[in-house]
């Protein structure tokens, strides 16, 4: 029994749009009405300035050691939502995927060269989307030779060159073969405040300075929705019960004259292709939710909160598909 927390509050305001992807929507890109779990704990792991070779490792202490919850900030208790129509070009994809390898190389451990031949067969499948016979027929070379014809620092320098040969030639070309139109629901100008805990009062320091300093430009789910983080609270956080709950609570909830919207989100990752969603939840239209009877909370300065563990809640979560924000 957990009898004292260190924690934060943290505001989080989107000075345009949000979207946060439901993983199973495809031309009609669905988003959750507030960021998952997953995405919270993604924009911390990007403030720390976690790399993406070992960005799983990372997500995984933080998900050892963080307990969540979040509610939406505007007075109507929802975000408006928008439509539009639009392509993505597909060239995106090889820039990014040629990003990560080389990042790889730079990073010597045990587990690299395993790490590093899966990132340069996602990066041939790129150059397949569209195709790009030159980088493909490249890749592969480094791919087939990696160990044996070539060194470790040669496939690195190849890779390296293939990096730089496409921003020189293909940024801000436009790609011959775009996706066929997708629709896309946004959020506009949303906003929300971050419950986050722990029983690490070290962790808790240290993510508040890095929400304060970020190691990279913070975003919110997609890389281009940028947001503005301000810690509005810090201290320790205490047990309690309250018949008021200022976040989203655990399971299906009924109040008199106060509507809810059930969902379930994207909680924990349990391998970087497999997520957990969280159980059923309960988001008010309005906050605070006044329940029938107090029920167990913690205490955030003058707010009460149910939080939720992530390591004990993945013990139980739902698992699907990774692919969302």
């Amino acid at each position: 029994m957990v009898n004292t927390l260190y924690g934060f509050i943290a505001d989080a305001e989107m000075p345009y749009f949000a979207c946060f992807r439901k993983p199973t929507s495809t031309s009609l890109m669905l988003t959750y009405p507030v960021p998952p779990f997953t995405t919270i704990i993604g924009m911390i792991a990007n403030a720390l300035g976690i790399s993406r070779p070992v960005y799983f490792e990372g997500i995984s202490k933080l998900q050892e050691l963080l307990w969540l919850n979040m509610r939406p900030l505007l007075l109507s208790g929802r975000p408006s939502r928008e439509t539009v129509r639009m392509l993505k070009l597909l060239a995106d994809d090889l820039e990014q995927a040629l990003a990560n390898l080389v990042e790889a190389f730079r990073i010597e451990t045990d587990e690299s060269f395993i790490r590093v031949r899966e990132l340069i067969r996602r990066a041939i499948q790129a150059s397949e989307r569209p195709r790009r016979p030159y980088f493909t027929q490249a890749l592969t070379q480094v791919f087939e030779g990696l160990g044996k014809s070539l060194s470790q620092q040669q496939a690195a320098e190849i890779c390296d060159r293939l990096l730089r040969e496409f921003k020189k030639t293909s940024r801000g070309k436009l790609v011959a073969f775009p996706s066929s139109p997708m629709h896309k629901y946004f959020l506009v100008h949303p906003s929300f405040r971050f419950f986050v805990a722990s029983e690490n009062g070290d962790a808790i320091n240290e993510i508040v300075d890095a929400l304060r300093h970020p190691k990279r430009p913070l975003y919110l789910g997609q890389s281009d929705d940028m947001v503005v983080v301000k810690v509005v609270w810090q201290g320790e956080i205490f047990p309690t019960e309250s018949d008021l709950a200022w976040a989203i609570l655990v399971g299906t909830r009924v109040g008199d004259r106060q509507p809810v919207e059930l969902l379930r989100l994207p909680l924990a990752f349990a391998s970087e292709r497999q997520v957990l969603y969280s159980p059923l939840l309960s988001l008010p239209a309005q906050f605070p939710f006044h329940l029938a009877n107090p029920e167990p909370m913690w205490r955030f300065g003058e707010e009460t909160v149910p939080l939720i563990c992530i390591r004990e809640a993945m013990q139980n979560a739902v698992v699907g598909e990774a692919g969302g924000n």
